[in-house]
Formats: C-alpha cells, structure tokens, sequence
C-alpha cells in the first residue's frame, strides 16, 4: 500500500528538511599547513580546523581516518579543542612524514561532525556508531619535499663562493697596488731619463742656466723616490743656477762634467731600484 502526502504535509516536509539543511551548512573547515618546507624523513604538519559559524553551538568532531599514502607515513599528533568569540572550534594536527623528495599531494580528509545538545552534553559523552553526522571534506594540498641536503649544498656552495669571492678581491686589490707602484716607478723613470736627456740639450745649446735647472729637477726626483736628498749636490746645483742666471758665469766643462756625473749616479740608483721592485 502506498502512502500519499496530502497537500498540508507536503509543506512541513519541506520545512524540516530546510531546517536540516541550515544546520548541516554551519559548519566550517579549514587546513592549514604548519611549516612552509617538507623535508624527507621530517614530519609535515597539517592542522584541521572545524568550526561553527553558529555562537554557542556544541558538537562533536571525529578523529578522521587518516589515508594510506605510498608516499609519506600519516599520524594524528594533536587533538584539541577551542573557544573564540563564542564559537567553538576542534583543532586536529595531522603529520605527514614524506620518504623521498618530490612533488606530492595531501588528499582531502573526511570528518564526522556531530552536533549535541549544549544542555545534557549527551552528544559529548557518547556518540554511537549510527549517529546522523554531518561530513566534511577538507581542500587538497599540494606539498613540495625537497632534500635537506639540497639545502645544505647550496650553503656550503654560497660559503665556498664567497670565501672565493673575498680571495680573489684581495688578488685584485694587491695587483691593483703593486701595478700602481709598478707604473709610478716607471713613470718617474721615463720623467728622469726625459729631464737629463734635456740637461744635456741644453748644454749642447750653451743654455747652462736652463741645463742646471733641469740638473735641480732631476735632483728632487731622486731624492722624491728614494727617500734621501743629496743635500751637498743640491745645494751646488743651487748655487750654479744663481751663478749662471743671475751673474752670467759660464761653467768650466770640468764643473759640468763633474756635476752631470753625480746627476747621473742617482739617476742609474733609480733605474736599478725600480728594476728590483718589479
């Protein structure tokens, strides 16, 4: 025998059935990854956590069946319980324990949500096994494993690149110097061997005032590179400009000779020093 809803129960049915239907939407999920690496052999923290949108509201939230993945060990690693703003929520911490690096997948897990009555707390003391449970399903997370010693060789790579780096900046700097003083040596020779090149064109043109003035440069240049001034040879090359510029003397070809000579000791000094430097 069949039965047939009248046309007045029909709307109740429907009513109840909205009724059940506002309560089962008012529930929440929600997973959230603990760390933001997984690494093989470590445990990959996920936590679940399942909540009521409802103030107030009690239920009761079953411990999920946790997968058999051929890619990494589950265990459940914490189950509690919270209170915000009045709205109670069930914390489950779910590890995953990866066993090789790769690019994996956390499937969804399935929880039990059962509401209870707040007044008895009937539905926190016992729950049986046919009760009417609400199932929620959480979002799917991808997971990247990757090597704990990928981490390791790309450290000991940046430390091994930078000590390298320091090495050869320190190279750099001290070929850097010695090129400079390299230069600098050479560039007071070139200036030495152009002004007794000059002295001696001077000479040659009976210019002596100007031939002892480049003598007296030359002089300064040695004693500028060497660190030691030849005051007895400078002080005679003052006093042959004085002689020759101010008084017009004319200087013997001994007194020339004699002073071009000692010009020409300190020059071949600096010609020998700069050869043992570089």
């Amino acid at each position: 025998m069949k039965y047939k809803l009248s046309s007045y129960q029909w709307p109740a049915m429907v009513m109840v059935f909205l009724l059940n239907a506002m309560a089962w939407a008012s529930f929440t999920i929600e997973a959230n990854p603990q760390k933001y690496n997984a690494h093989p052999g470590e445990i990959f923290p996920v936590e679940y956590a399942i909540g009521s949108q409802d103030a107030g509201q009690a239920f009761v939230v079953l411990a999920p069946e946790l997968p058999a993945l051929d890619w990494c060990d589950t265990l459940l690693l914490e189950e509690r319980a919270r209170s915000a703003d009045g709205r109670l929520q069930t914390l489950f911490l779910v590890g995953f324990v990866p066993g090789a690096a790769g690019d994996y997948e956390i499937p969804p897990l399935e929880f039990r949500v059962i509401p209870s009555d707040q007044e008895s707390n009937t539905g926190v003391l016992a729950v049986a096994a046919d009760a009417s449970a609400q199932l929620l399903h959480s979002t799917a997370i991808p997971v990247k494993v990757r090597s704990g010693h990928l981490a390791k060789n790309i450290a000991l790579i940046f430390f091994v690149s930078l000590v390298f780096l320091l090495l050869l900046s320190a190279v750099v700097l001290r070929f850097k110097k010695k090129t400079e003083v390299e230069n600098d040596g050479e560039n007071t020779i070139e200036q030495a061997t152009a002004l007794l090149h000059k002295a001696r064109r001077h000479r040659l043109d009976g210019d002596f005032y100007a031939c002892y003035r480049a003598l007296r440069q030359l002089c300064d240049l040695a004693a500028a590179q060497s660190g030691t001034k030849d005051e007895a040879l400078c002080e005679r090359l003052d006093t042959r400009i004085e002689d020759t510029g101010y008084r017009g003397v004319r200087p013997s070809d001994d007194m020339l000779e004699g002073d071009f000579k000692a010009v020409e000791k300190h020059v071949t000094n600096m010609k020998q020093h700069g050869t043992k430097e570089s």
